[in-house]
């Protein structure tokens, strides 16, 4: 007897599933800036934790992606303002 195949199911995406998905990445890197500026009370290890996600890597990179944006501009924008 042959085992049975189960199949995963048909996702189906509407705009409304990617335009949410996108504006929870936007604010994932919005946050992130935010935190590595020590706004809103973030502490030292928060800004210290935004600062390591912000200076690239796989997970910026996935944000970034996933909210349309560069992730060079997002670095750019993480820099320290002189």
């Amino acid at each position: 007897m042959r085992p049975s195949v189960t199949r995963a199911p048909t996702t189906s995406w509407s705009s409304t599933d990617v335009d949410g998905y996108k504006a929870l990445a936007v604010a994932v890197l919005a946050k992130a800036l935010a935190d590595a500026r020590g706004e809103h009370g973030a502490g030292p290890r928060t800004r210290d934790e935004a600062r390591t996600f912000l200076d690239g890597g796989d997970a910026l990179e996935l944000w970034a992606d996933l909210a349309g944006i560069d992730p060079a501009a997002v670095r750019r924008a993480a820099r320290p303002r002189s």
